[in-house]
């Protein structure tokens, strides 16, 4: 990655530009309408610092310029579909001592200006201020870092916090930030450029469910009556505790992941618009090994953005933006029918395609669809409602004939990991683990525990090598496919082990937005 980096691989000629980007454009496994980088190799591809402002949504994501420098890319839409990319906001340079930009979030400062508090690599977390409305100068402040990451026994904080992935906000007069690690801790300052210790920000220590987890990326947003703090941990990606502040303190009542077993949702980030939708975004992350990603020059995809709300059950639902329907086209409805074994829909075909469904399992084990299926049956992706064991389910475990193809949980089970001892912890997991492919810590099937309905709602968008299910605009569920074969485009209704019943059925194609 860095000897590509490092290459100035146009030479300023523009045609092998041209050639570059047509590339990209033909790539068959880079979505069309979701967030892409917009060429070369992020890794990772973190959005961060969202915000919205005089109008403007602004997402700014981590991005590696030549040397490997990790920095932030900016870029700002009025749709939330279609995005203009500006120069890069944030690196390494001589007004501050950070080697890299790594994660952060969005701020306003008393005199209305936004600001970031990100993490500078080597040195502890950084403060940024904007010098323009449309977000593209910054300024970093004198006082860089504002809190030193201690490393070592003797350092100050050493032990007690770590000045690691920040989320700050502006709460009455006072400045108060987050800091991320094996516990969050808080920070407080009165003029942006001084910060202190405040000590640990839940009201009693706690430890998350599994012993490798941290607390990575922090988002704290009031939603609804309730307070959440979203975060991911580096072995099981985005999960949230929801619950009360008080008295600076945060109160955790319920804990729910976002990201289920085998799933790719990662690294979090979310802003509250003009109309008090908070929107989320996280980065979905690559089931190809690196070399052939590498080669293809193609790295970094972000989900859809996701609007949440406070659900009845006290937990967060989540569901596609509202804008999302303007990219829909050429509609293609089917009528309610019984399911029994297989059905093609012979009027319905694609990798750039959105599909609603409702169905009811009544005898059947599973039923649902399949997407990307080849003629033969070779390569498809199932989509269905366990009846037995009440689970939504991806199963990708016929979804590509290619062979260099990895799960990112065995790749952090060989590479982060202790693998004797993950594998026993995941021998511990119940509801949405797949026992029996345990001791290959494989995630061919992804488990989305649901409670128990007798009619299941379905949003599946299917863009390129990205699939995101939506149920019931109550959780959603993310996965990478990348079908060997061109013709591995058909769509089939199927129920095993029994009928099921569809109610509708209604696919449109989607408009591509990343058209550069």
């Amino acid at each position: 990655v860095i000897e590509m980096e490092e290459k100035d691989r146009t030479n300023g000629n523009p045609r092998i530009a041209r050639e570059m980007r047509e590339k990209l454009l033909k790539n068959p496994y880079r979505p069309k309408y979701h967030i892409v980088a917009p060429e070369g190799v992020c890794v990772p591809f973190d959005p961060n610092g969202a915000i919205y402002y005089k109008g403007v949504y602004h997402l700014f994501y981590i991005l590696q310029l030549p040397g490997f420098v990790h920095s932030w890319g900016h870029m700002s839409s009025r749709d939330l579909l279609h995005w203009t990319h500006h120069p890069v906001a944030i690196t390494k340079d001589e007004t501050s001592p950070e080697t890299g930009i790594f994660s952060g979030s969005a701020m306003m400062t008393k005199e209305g200006r936004p600001a970031f508090i990100y993490h500078g690599v080597d040195v502890g977390n950084c403060i940024a201020v904007s010098k323009d409305d449309m977000l593209i100068s910054w300024e970093k402040i004198p006082n860089n870092p504002i809190i030193r990451n201690p490393q070592k026994e003797g350092d100050e904080g050493f032990g007690v916090y770590s000045s690691w992935d920040p989320h700050g906000w502006l709460e009455g007069n006072t400045y108060k930030a987050i800091f991320g690690g094996k516990e969050p801790s808080v920070f407080v300052s009165d003029d942006l450029l001084n910060w202190k210790f405040d000590g640990l920000f839940f009201d009693k220590p706690t430890r998350l469910n599994e012993k490798h987890e941290d607390y990575s990326c922090p988002d704290f947003f009031k939603l609804g009556d309730k307070y959440v703090l979203m975060f991911i941990s580096h072995y099981r990606g985005v999960q949230y505790y929801i619950g009360d502040y008080k008295n600076g303190r945060f109160i955790p009542e319920r804990h729910e992941r976002m990201n289920y077993y085998g799933g790719q949702f990662f690294a979090n980030e979310s802003l509250e618009d003009e109309n008090g939708r908070r929107i989320l975004w996280g980065w979905i992350l690559e089931g190809r090994k690196n070399e052939p990603a590498i080669e293809e020059e193609f790295l970094g995809t972000m989900s859809l953005p996701r609007e949440l709300t406070l659900g009845e059950d006290g937990l967060i639902n989540v569901k596609p933006v509202e804008e999302l329907k303007a990219l829909r086209y050429d509609e293609v409805s089917t009528d309610g029918c019984k399911i029994e074994g297989e059905r093609l829909l012979e009027n319905i075909s694609g990798r750039q395609l959105e599909i609603e469904l409702e169905l009811s399992a009544e005898n059947a084990q599973k039923s649902g669809i399949k997407v990307c299926c080849s003629p033969d049956g070779e390569e498809e992706t199932l989509i269905y409602y366990d009846n037995i064991n009440k689970e939504v389910v991806i199963d990708t475990s016929k979804s590509s004939k290619r062979d260099d193809l990895f799960s990112p949980v065995k790749l952090i089970a060989t590479v982060t990991y202790d693998r004797d001892e993950l594998i026993e912890e995941i021998k511990t997991f119940h509801d949405d683990v797949r026992r029996d492919l345990v001791n290959d810590i494989e995630c061919y099937v992804q488990r989305l525990p649901v409670q128990d309905s007798k009619s299941v709602k379905l949003r599946v968008f299917v863009d390129a090598s990205v699939i995101e299910v939506f149920f019931n605009d109550s959780k959603c569920i993310t996965q990478r496919v990348y079908p060997k074969y061109e013709e591995s485009n058909l769509v089939k209704l199927f129920a095993d082990g029994g009928k099921a019943k569809l109610s509708y059925l209604k696919a449109w194609k989607m408009d591509t937005t990343n058209a550069w």
